[in-house]
């Protein structure tokens, strides 16, 4: 059990997502009110990586945990 890994790992995932999610909402925003059409890939784009970093942090966690 590395808890520094762990600990890091969470920070990674959470910075990511973070950025993310205000990317998908200022995305969001920008599609919806000035009907800026390009601006409905850069929100999918942000919410797939933003589950691709969850995505990874628990994959990681899972494998770490399951390491002899």
């Amino acid at each position: 059990m590395d808890v520094a890994a762990d600990k890091r790992r969470l920070v990674i995932a959470l910075a990511i997502t973070g950025a993310c999610a205000i990317i998908a909402l200022g995305a969001g925003i920008g599609a919806l009110a000035f009907d800026v059409a390009w601006l409905n890939w850069v929100f999918g784009a942000a919410l797939l990586v933003g589950f691709a970093a969850q995505f990874w942090f628990m994959w990681r966690f899972l494998k770490a945990r399951s390491a002899p």
